[in-house]
Formats: structure tokens, C-alpha cells, sequence
């Protein structure tokens, strides 16, 4: 596991880096629209427009912001615009890409954070009941050192009071009711132990259903979000072979 989190750690700090720098991906806008300045992140909406562009008029990508945000340079001005009004070619989808695994990687490595401290937090529980234990252990044991030192004594002021066989039928009797408290307090032990087994084993049986859970939902998420990509690439694909043919016509 510590091998796996230091491989996940060191590409988050490379992608981290890379995403550091803009990009710099030349394209054109696929529709005409407006370029905003602010993204009211709550509601995923651009406000305030500071231009105006028009079909197939050139611009750059400098980064991609998360879902469909794309920060450009158009003319003079540094906006914001939607996917939909950019024509999305290879470099732009694998800077979309880049920041889905980005993101994933900050996701699996906060994910190890919370489970080490999890982990940290059973382990000083566990060191912390030990000590508890090992208290009253020590406790009892002094506890029956004397009781056994009393009864003792008591043996031996009795011994001249006593049968031979009253004294070692006493001595029977004791030893017995040791065992029986030895093996109950043994068979507690043990039954407490294995309640304590399987309630770790339901909560890891929990954790991996939920982690599995939000696994599959992310990649059916960038599943859909691929196939709209695509679909979007196509048609921008398309415009511009349609754009193509036109300009050939008013040409001839």
C-alpha cells in the first residue's frame, strides 16, 4: 500500500506542475457567443461578458477549469467560455483528460490521508486499551496474591486444628474453583475478541462497498462525459467541413 501511495503521490506532483504552467492549444469557436470574465462555481454559470466572437474566429485554450469551463485568449481579452462554443480537437480533449486525472490522483491520495489516520486512530485505541487491560491485570493479580497470602496463612494457623485429609480436601476445593474462574474469565476473553473480529470485518466489508460504489459512479461519469466529447468533436468537425465547403462555393 505505502509502495502504491508513493507512486500516486509523485504523479500528483508532476500533473500538479504541469497544470501549474497554461496551455497554449490553438482552436475556433464553433458558434457565435459571448466571453465572460466570472464563474459562479455553485451554479456552474459564466457571468459578466466582456466580448463578443463570432463563428470560426480564432482563439486559445490556456486551461481547462472542471466540468464545461475552458479559460481562452481571444484577441486582446483573457474570458471564460463553455465547451459548446469551442471546436474541440485532440490537445484540447487531452488537456481534459489530463485534468480528470488529475483530479482522480488528489482524490486517491486524500482518500489514503483519511484512511491512515483512520488507521492511526484504531492503533493508539488499541495501545490505549492495552494499557487499561494490563492495569487490571496487574490489579487482579495482586488482588489474589494476597487473597492466596491470607489463605494461606489461614492454612497454616489451621493445620494443627485440622485432619490431614479435611486440609488437603480444602486444598482440592480451592484449586478447583481456580480453574473454573480461570476458564470463565478465558471464554469471556475469547468471546469478547471474537465480537470485536467481526465488527472490524462488517466495517471493512462497508468501507469496500462504499469505495467500489464511488468507483463505478465516477467512471460511468467520465463515460458519458466522453461520449458527449466525442459527440461535440464530431459535430465541431462537421461545422467546419460544412464552413470549408462554403467558402469553396463563394469562391467559385
Amino acid at each position: 500500500m505505502a509502495k502504491y501511495f508513493c507512486f500516486y503521490l509523485l504523479t500528483f506532483n508532476l500533473l500538479s506542475s504541469l497544470f501549474a504552467q497554461d496551455a497554449n492549444i490553438p482552436t475556433q469557436f464553433s458558434q457565435g457567443g459571448s466571453l465572460y470574465k466570472n464563474l459562479n462555481k455553485s451554479i456552474n454559470e459564466l457571468t459578466q461578458p466582456i466580448a463578443q466572437f463570432k463563428e470560426n474566429e480564432a482563439c486559445t485554450v490556456i486551461a481547462f477549469l472542471g466540468k464545461d469551463n475552458y479559460k481562452i485568449k481571444y484577441k486582446e481579452w483573457v474570458g471564460l467560455v463553455k465547451d459548446s462554443d469551442l471546436l474541440i480537437n485532440d490537445d484540447i480533449t487531452d488537456l481534459y483528460y489530463a485534468f480528470q486525472k488529475n483530479a482522480r490522483l488528489k482524490a486517491i491520495q486524500e482518500r489514503e490521508n483519511r484512511q491512515k489516520i483512520y488507521q492511526d486512530r484504531i492503533r493508539q485505541e488499541a495501545e490505549r486499551k492495552a494499557r487499561i487491560e494490563r492495569r487490571r491485570l496487574d490489579s487482579i493479580a495482586k488482588i489474589e496474591a494476597e487473597k492466596k497470602a491470607r489463605i494461606e496463612q489461614r492454612r497454616q494457623d489451621s493445620i494443627a486444628k485440622i485432619e490431614e485429609a479435611k486440609r488437603l480436601a480444602l486444598i482440592r476445593q480451592q484449586r478447583l474453583d481456580s480453574i473454573a474462574k480461570a476458564e470463565a474469565e478465558q471464554k469471556a476473553r475469547i468471546e469478547l475478541r471474537r465480537r470485536d473480529s467481526i465488527a472490524k470485518a462488517e466495517q471493512a466489508k462497508r468501507l469496500a462497498l462504499i469505495r467500489q460504489q464511488r468507483l463505478d459512479s465516477i467512471a460511468k461519469a467520465e463515460a458519458e462525459q466522453k461520449a458527449r466529447i466525442e459527440l461535440r468533436r464530431r459535430d465541431s468537425i462537421a461545422k467546419a467541413e460544412q464552413a470549408k465547403r462554403l467558402a469553396l462555393i463563394r469562391q467559385q
